[in-house]
């Protein structure tokens, strides 16, 4: 995947504690990993199906709930972060 910007220095920004960004950014590899299994190789290609296509991945996984929004609560953040870039127009994990 490419990394645009730093995220991390985004989630600075917007005055996240280190826990949180940490765990904003695993989620973020968590997805990566997946996407890049899925033939995805660039996050500005996902759309809302591809969010909701890994979200029955966490839930055929059978992760709790507060796990998946934890990990979607994430992805909003990442794709409000490449609005904020003018690399996408429309956050795909908003649904």
């Amino acid at each position: 995947m490419k990394d645009y910007i730093n995220f991390e220095s985004y989630l600075q920004d917007q005055n996240h504690t280190d826990k949180t960004i940490q765990q904003h950014l695993l989620n973020q590899t968590y997805f990566d990993a997946w996407a890049i299994d899925k033939g995805i190789g660039d996050n500005c290609q996902v759309n809302t199906a591809t969010v909701l296509a890994y979200v029955q991945q966490m839930q055929k996984r059978e992760l709790t709930v507060g796990t998946i929004n934890n990990r979607l609560n994430g992805l909003r953040k990442y794709f409000s972060h490449l609005i904020d870039l003018e690399l996408i127009v429309k956050n795909p994990a908003k649904g």
